[in-house]
């Protein structure tokens, strides 16, 4: 079984960015037409993260300084940062430079090397970091989001995910949109469904959908960090006789 981890670590520009910020009362680094972080007093006031820029401006009232972000001023950071995750695995897909997947399939315990890895980043960083476990990206993502204390999403990732709106499964938005008009609205309501109902509505995507509704599918990571790097996974044929 595949075993994701998500790792994002909150105020993070906010931090690199430092004194700079103490400078600007008000504060909002934005990317793509959303928040991607805001200092401590525009927090305050109601900015939230992948909250619209729009909406932002209009929370301020105009006031405080709305910065575009531009990676360089923040990649020795992330570096940093990466760096210390690379100790604990080997295949590492950066999601943003404040976020990124882990694959800890290799590891006997995934969960304490999680737990570990959570508590390195914290003590070390100084940041809030938000971690989640799970059989595929989306469901790790959304035990990092939502906080996953017992690690269900792993142990249980068809329960985990049950109460969650159809829009957050990675299904094409107009699959969702589909599922929705269909009087499907949780995805605990499609893992319902069997095989022989989804594939005369939605064909090929049939299996895509009946395997994300039990918290499968997409669990491929990209072995992106460290920079030229190599990895491979090999299963023995039988018992391993020695170390």
């Amino acid at each position: 079984m595949h075993v994701i981890a998500f790792i994002s670590l909150d105020h993070f520009y906010a931090q690199v960015r430092g004194a700079a910020e103490a400078e600007a009362e008000v504060w909002v680094l934005h990317h793509e037409k959303a928040v991607l972080d805001a200092s401590v007093s525009a927090r305050i006031r109601g900015v939230a993260v992948g909250m619209g820029v729009s909406e932002a401006r209009t929370m301020l009232a105009g006031e405080g300084h709305f910065e575009a972000w531009e990676p360089e001023p923040y990649r020795q950071a992330q570096e940093h940062w990466l760096s210390i995750l690379a100790a604990f695995c080997d295949v590492i897909e950066p999601a943003g430079q404040h976020a990124a997947f882990a694959d800890l399939s290799g590891h006997p315990n995934p969960e304490a090397t999680a737990t570990l890895l959570l508590a390195d980043l914290t003590k070390r960083l100084g940041l809030n970091v938000l971690a989640g476990v799970g059989s595929a990206r989306f469901v790790a993502r959304l035990a990092a989001e939502r906080g996953d204390p017992i690690f269900l999403a792993l142990k249980n990732p068809k329960q985990f995910v049950a109460a969650f709106p159809v829009e957050v499964l990675p299904l094409a938005a107009e699959i969702s949109t589909r599922l929705r008009f269909l009087g499907y609205a949780t995805i605990g309501q499609v893992a319902g469904l069997s095989l022989d109902l989804l594939r005369p509505v939605f064909g090929e995507a049939a299996l895509e959908i009946a395997r994300a509704s039990k918290g499968r599918g997409d669990a491929q990571i990209e072995a992106v960090y460290p920079p030229k790097c190599v990895s491979a996974r090999f299963a023995f044929d039988g018992p391993v006789e020695s170390s």
